[in-house]
């Protein structure tokens, strides 16, 4: 099996939403087990009603019941807030981040595997932190 990585949720939602390009994202996470701080199905769950809402066209053949069923039931381990909290704290100060955005950065550096993204500003701060990115389309 291949080693773990870190999903976020920009990844994890271009893939769901069928999004132009994000075709190879399948095959990145059905090869890899998959973590995540456990707050992803909630910004995820988030996202596919935000898209849904919109009519976004990727997702008009699959109810909102059906998606957030995927959501719920993705293969992803959760990582519990006490392992990574206080490094997403010292990142959001560092580096003016959202806080979302630091827990995937903050968990992937504890966790020490490789963060799949495709947020352009996580991106920057992962590699200014020396943090193995996973790159779209591997």
């Amino acid at each position: 099996m291949a080693d773990p990585i870190l999903l976020d949720a920009s990844a994890w939602l271009a893939f769901l939403l069928k999004e132009e390009g994000a075709e190879p994202l399948e095959k990145l996470l059905e090869d890899h087990p998959l973590l995540a701080p456990e707050l992803i199905r909630y910004e995820a769950a988030n996202g596919v009603l935000s898209a849904k809402r919109s009519g976004r066209s990727g997702i008009k053949s699959v109810s909102l019941a059906q998606l957030l069923d995927m959501v719920w039931e993705f293969p992803i381990e959760p990582v519990p807030m006490k392992a990574w909290w206080r490094k997403a704290e010292n990142l959001v100060q560092k580096h003016s981040l959202t806080f979302y955005d630091a827990s995937y950065i903050a968990c992937a550096r504890v966790l020490d595997i490789p963060l799949l993204t495709l947020d352009r500003q996580v991106a920057k701060v992962s590699r200014e932190e020396d943090l193995t990115l996973v790159v779209h389309g591997q």
